[in-house]
């Protein structure tokens, strides 16, 4: 009896209950944080957009707090390369024809690449390696080693190319371009816009300067998709060239493709101002 009053003199002082209620002491584990480092990128001589570990598209040096661990560096579309920070913010490329990692900074090696658009005479758009959209002959400074830059056209994805450890391209769609040694050759066909009975403006948009009225020969990259014909406030529809230079609409109301011509459809409205 006096062993059970002092076992519940004890549970008083310690502020437990007897019985499965009963409060049990435990240390709570600290939480380990992991520390951030400071990595500096230095782009070197390239002068475009790059976006260091998801930070965001910039330009020029930049210094970012990462954690110990595996990130990127994106290029542009699906161009990218990984690197990784140890402990104490040390920097390894895993692409080290890409760039080189001294100390806690990461520098980004070029290389120069010709993008040659051959016929075709209006604008395409390299993805992030360039500032916007370009014509004619150009001269590039680039990341080597890296797959997938990308060449768009105004809401078209366009065709993707790789730059290798030598500078050396090639085309992922052979169709729309080639790689000969440091050159992106595009190559070209012609298709016809015919706006049946459609009588003002549309606007071809990237493949034409301006818009445009009544027939129409273009000349485009064959094996796009989303080519897009636009009107004044409105986005229009899109078409695609194949291979070989047939037209097809992915809007069939609006459109037909027969051939290399994308045929417009038309339909009369009223335009009735009332009072």
């Amino acid at each position: 009896m006096f062993f059970n009053q002092l076992a519940r003199k004890k549970r008083a002082r310690l502020g437990l209950r007897k019985g499965a209620a009963d409060r049990t002491l435990h240390f709570e584990a600290l939480e380990v944080r992991r520390l951030l480092a400071i990595v500096n990128f230095d782009p070197g001589i390239y002068p475009n957009q790059y976006n260091p570990a998801g930070t965001g598209y910039l330009t020029g040096s930049t210094a970012v707090d990462l954690a110990p661990g595996t990130h990127n560096v994106r290029l542009g579309g699906s161009a990218q390369f990984t690197f990784d920070v140890d402990i104490s913010g040390n920097v390894t490329s895993n692409n080290t024809d890409a760039a080189v990692g001294v100390g806690n900074t990461l520098t980004l090696n070029t290389t120069s690449i010709t993008i040659d658009p051959a016929a075709y005479p209006n604008v395409y758009r390299p993805a992030r390696i360039a500032p916007f959209g370009l014509s004619g002959v150009q001269n590039l400074i680039v990341v080597p080693n890296i797959n997938d830059y990308q060449i768009a056209f105004t809401n078209s994805q366009g065709f993707s190319f790789n730059v290798d450890a030598s500078g050396n391209v090639s085309s992922n769609n052979t169709a729309a371009a080639q790689g000969i040694g440091s050159t992106l050759l595009f190559n070209t066909t012609t298709i016809t816009i015919d706006p049946g009975a459609y009588s003002t403006v549309y606007r071809p948009k990237d493949i034409a300067p301006f818009g445009l009225s009544g027939v129409q020969n273009l000349i485009v990259v064959p094996n796009i998709n989303d080519y897009q014909i636009a009107f004044t406030n409105s986005q229009g529809f899109s078409f695609n060239v194949d291979a070989s230079g047939n037209v097809s609409s992915n809007n069939t109301a609006a459109a037909q493709g027969i051939g290399s011509t994308l045929l417009f459809n038309t339909t009369s409205v009223t335009i009735d101002p009332g009072a």
